[in-house]
């Protein structure tokens, strides 16, 4: 059974700025949906502090193509990856999570993945609770 058929939770949609770290390499995004125990995020760069690109530069989705095989092994299936952004109260979310799948549509230049959430935070399950109670200045 596929990761997707696995899903128990009902994801909710948001738009969160959201960094995942996989080996010595960073990449910026945005986490598309959230549930209780898994993540949508779209990859929108990349930036490596060893082998292959300069350090310090960060690198577009649209640039990325070109470093597929790399970016493949980064998000492989079941790759454990460090997932770190805020939660609208402001509070800093660090959470490990198991790649499901990966995803790249080169006619749009954008990299998406489906993850499974291994190790949560209180503050996380918390998001969760409020955005499925609707709580106000919470809900996309």
């Amino acid at each position: 059974m596929g990761f997707i058929e696995q899903r128990h939770s009902k994801r909710i949609p948001v738009n969160l700025h959201a960094k995942i770290r996989s080996g010595n390499r960073s990449y910026e995004g945005y986490i598309t949906n959230v549930s209780e125990h898994g993540i949508g995020y779209l990859v929108t760069s990349l930036s490596m502090t060893a082998g292959g690109f300069a350090p310090e530069k960060t690198y577009e989705a649209g640039h990325l193509i070109a470093s597929l095989n790399l970016i493949s092994e980064d998000f492989a299936p079941e790759k454990i990856i460090e997932l770190s952004f805020h939660i609208p109260s402001g509070e800093q979310v660090d959470i490990q999570c198991g790649v499901g799948w990966f995803s790249w549509d080169a006619s749009k230049g954008e990299a998406a993945m489906g993850m499974r959430i291994i190790d949560s935070s209180s503050a996380y399950l918390q998001f969760i609770k409020d955005m499925e109670g609707g709580v106000e200045g919470l809900a996309p």
